[in-house]
């Protein structure tokens, strides 16, 4: 029932919006594999019958209920699958299930680990990071690996910092970074998940 739904629900269910799929066969069998879904956007006002579809982009009614399950309903969904008599069915207790949300426990790897921009005050290693969101195209590597890749991250961050006149400063805390949000559009306010 999507009035009741929590995000910590949500979190063990199949996500929204399905984008980028690929299948992993497990086995020589082909019978048998692992369906990985990218879950791209949620449509907030088709999600929650208490929001009116006419008021897209009005924040004024979503909570943080509704955040808590929009977030838990982006991200990836890896499910284990298997076909029995021509028909695919879920294997509901399959070790290899898994979900990715928009607020997954991530340790970065790479060139980019570290890095000085990556470094917050909840992690100053700048090895960490939460989840995955706007998860658009996918592939499928030689070597067996699933990737994903998330776009328009624009529309998720914004600030309610305010500038010193006061005004609502729209393109974060400016300075170096004033010219850097212009041109990505930040914030693009998609989302509510800001306030």
């Amino acid at each position: 029932d999507p009035r009741t739904l929590t995000g910590e629900e949500q979190a063990r269910r199949f996500g929204y919006n399905n984008d980028y799929v690929a299948f992993f066969p497990l086995g020589g069998t082909g019978d048998r594999g692992l369906l990985c879904v990218n879950h791209e956007y949620v449509n907030s006002e088709v999600m929650f019958p208490d929001l009116d579809i006419q008021q897209r982009g009005d924040f004024s009614k979503i909570t943080k209920a509704h955040v808590d399950v929009e977030m838990a309903a982006h991200g990836v969904s890896i499910v284990e699958i298997v076909r029995d008599g021509g028909r695919w069915y879920p294997v509901v207790e399959g070790k290899f299930n898994r979900r990715l949300t928009a607020s997954t426990p991530m340790t970065l790897d790479g060139p980019a680990a570290g890095h000085d921009r990556l470094k917050t005050a909840a992690d100053p290693t700048g090895l960490k990071a939460l989840g995955t969101l706007n998860n658009c195209a996918g592939g499928h590597t030689p070597w067996g690996t699933y990737l994903t890749t998330e776009e328009n991250f624009h529309g998720y961050f914004w600030t309610d910092a305010k500038l010193p006149d006061g005004k609502p400063n729209l393109r974060g805390h400016g300075g170096s970074e004033a010219k850097s949000y212009d041109r990505y559009r930040i914030p693009s306010n998609w989302y509510s998940w800001g306030s």
